[in-house]
């Protein structure tokens, strides 16, 4: 949910039409990271610029540091 609020700030809502869009989501990822002991899988949404670059969100950056 984190994950999904910080792209909603950025590139808008799911759904809603905005021409002005600067990326879109292209489907959800599963990864693994470790929190305090076990490793856990986490499902984050995949980001991709106009110009197809793939963007990370912070929070997702934050959570496997």
């Amino acid at each position: 949910m984190l994950f999904e609020r910080e792209v909603e700030e950025k590139i808008g809502q799911d759904g809603k039409p905005n021409l002005k869009r600067k990326a879109s989501r292209d489907g959800h990822e599963t990864r693994h990271v470790v929190l305090d002991g076990p490793e856990v899988r986490i499902s984050r949404l995949r980001v991709r610029t106009v110009e197809d670059k793939e963007v990370v969100p912070e929070s997702c950056k934050a959570a496997q540091e």
